[in-house]
């Protein structure tokens, strides 16, 4: 099955101050740190969002092991678009639980 049916709507982004963001040397040099907070209330991932000029790059920590990896592709599409204000044709997404790196093309206001 390709992912879990994921209701991005309910899920909440919140912007993580760098002082209280600091997960090892990688992320000191992340430019944004959300946590995206499932509807119970549990924070379920970490992204750590690296602006460039030319394309973006993303990290996200997880921890929610029934999500599929094409789950935490949409929760990352969905913060670039609304929270994160991306701007670049393409980013480079890392899932840190696989290290396998995706990479998101912006169409028609959208990242795929």
């Amino acid at each position: 099955m390709d992912g879990t049916g994921l209701a991005l709507d309910r899920m909440r982004y919140q912007r993580v101050p760098p002082q209280r963001a600091r997960v090892d040397d990688v992320s000191t040099r992340a430019q944004q740190h959300w946590d995206v907070i499932d509807e119970a209330g549990t924070t379920i991932a970490r992204a750590e969002v690296f602006e460039g000029r030319e394309q973006w790059g993303v990290r996200l920590l997880d921890r929610a092991p029934n999500l599929h990896d094409s789950d935490l592709i949409r929760l990352v599409a969905h913060l670039l678009v609304w929270h994160a204000q991306c701007r670049t044709e393409t980013v480079d997404v890392v899932l840190a639980r696989t290290h396998e790196h995706h990479t998101l093309v912006r169409v028609s206001g959208d990242y795929v």
